[in-house]
């Protein structure tokens, strides 16, 4: 079988074995999902992040940078957040 017919396999979809999930960039798309089940904690399956989608919060939350050194940081281009991102303005 390829990953497309994989994917279209009404056994594996029951599962949850693979998902069909939104991508803000691509789209739906099929990814492999729940192969492994646990009573108690339900898994979440979601999209791949964008390119700056979570730097803020990392720098911020992780390295303690507040907004005026993260925003300089911005400017000379060091690093990318989701609002410098071409992308995230389509």
């Amino acid at each position: 079988n390829t990953v497309e017919q994989a994917a279209k396999e009404p056994l594996l979809q029951e599962r949850e074995m693979m998902m069909e999930i939104p991508d803000p960039v691509a789209g739906t798309m099929w990814v492999t999902g729940k192969s492994i089940k646990f009573g108690r904690t339900p898994m979440v399956v979601n999209p791949t992040p964008l390119i700056g989608e979570h730097t803020r919060e990392l720098l911020s939350d992780v390295l303690g940078y507040d907004d005026e050194k993260i925003g300089s940081l911005e400017d000379s281009q060091v690093i990318k957040t989701i609002e410098s991102t071409p992308a995230a303005a389509d």
